[in-house]
């Protein structure tokens, strides 16, 4: 209808005259065409896929040549770094740079039998930023005196870990691994804290929010008992025993430890003051003079925190 020539040709083809015609109701026009089908070399070959002349270590990647013409084979030199792999036919750079190297330059020829053209790929493959850092283990809440363990679950790597503000007495952070480990103190109230973890190429960041509880009791009692040092007779102090204790333990270590001077320890009793305690309903509250009132305060008010698992140093500590 029109005349057009159009398509692409599937093989190449020796030079021939091609005879077209044209007609209409007045007749006919003819008219000899020249055509032969060669095999073009390819052109600008380049590699879109490069960004920034640079790739990341560990990390996957893919990278396809764009090119005019239709090249039957690929070629690169020098090698490619290891885990690069390379595509003879198709010319396609794929895989995941295992080493950290400084920018080099690589080149990339495309050819058929009509010639040839390349390309030059210039990189140098970095350490990957981490990102998507967590704390898959975390929780809202954790106890007093009870060892916890957190470890974070990134991608990439990190050269050095960080946390902010200052975690809760008794837990640290491992700048190198970025583990949270110990075993906390003291009481907090809940709290938010941001872990972030860097390297050259950058940084990646998560909050964790938690407080640290007491131990809901799994045993309570209350000792009282009167002991003389030398001629005078001390006040019976009260010690609540929390946390799996049935209240057996020797009187005199209870009062060591609640006037402060216990055995070693290692850090795994906590002296605290109850927030709840009123000597008005004890039978100290009819004191009048203040300093009576503030030392019988000070012996009736002291609570006494300890874990299940150090009965048995206890003891042995304080029968030395």
């Amino acid at each position: 209808a029109t005349g057009v020539i159009s398509g692409v040709s599937s093989m190449r083809a020796a030079m021939a005259v091609y005879q077209v015609t044209c007609r209409n109701d007045g007749g006919e026009a003819s008219s000899g065409l020249s055509l032969e089908v060669s095999l073009r070399p390819p052109s600008a070959l380049c590699f879109p896929e490069l960004v920034d002349n640079r790739l990341w270590a560990k990390a996957q990647v893919t990278l396809t040549p764009k090119v005019s013409g239709a090249p039957t084979a690929f070629t690169v030199s020098p090698d490619l770094p290891l885990g690069l792999s390379f595509d003879a036919a198709t010319g396609v750079i794929s895989g995941a740079p295992a080493l950290v190297s400084e920018s080099s330059n690589w080149t990339v020829e495309a050819g058929n039998d009509a010639g040839m053209c390349s390309a030059e790929l210039v990189f140098s493959v970095q350490l990957a930023p981490p990102s998507s850092l967590s704390y898959p283990s975390a929780e809202k809440e954790y106890l007093l005196l009870r060892p916890l363990q957190l470890l974070p679950a990134l991608d990439g790597e990190a050269a050095e870990f960080s946390v902010s503000p200052v975690l809760p007495p008794g837990l640290i952070l491992d700048a190198r691994t970025g583990e949270i480990s110990g075993t906390p103190s003291e009481i907090s109230d809940e709290m938010t804290f941001e872990v972030s973890a860097c390297n050259v190429s950058g940084a990646a960041a998560t909050t964790l929010t938690f407080a640290v509880r007491l131990p809901p009791p799994s045993a309570l009692a209350c000792a009282r008992s009167s002991m003389f040092n030398g001629r005078k007779k001390l006040r019976p102090s009260p010690i609540w025993l929390r946390s799996g204790w049935d209240g057996t333990l020797d009187l005199r270590r209870k009062a060591q430890i609640a006037y402060g001077r216990p055995s070693d320890h290692s850090g795994e009793v906590v002296v605290l003051r109850s927030r709840t305690f009123n000597i008005d309903k004890t039978i100290f509250g009819s004191l009048d003079q203040a300093l009576p009132r503030i030392m019988a305060k000070d012996r009736l008010s002291i609570e006494i925190y300890w874990s299940d698992q150090v009965a048995a140093r206890i003891s042995e500590a304080f029968a030395k």
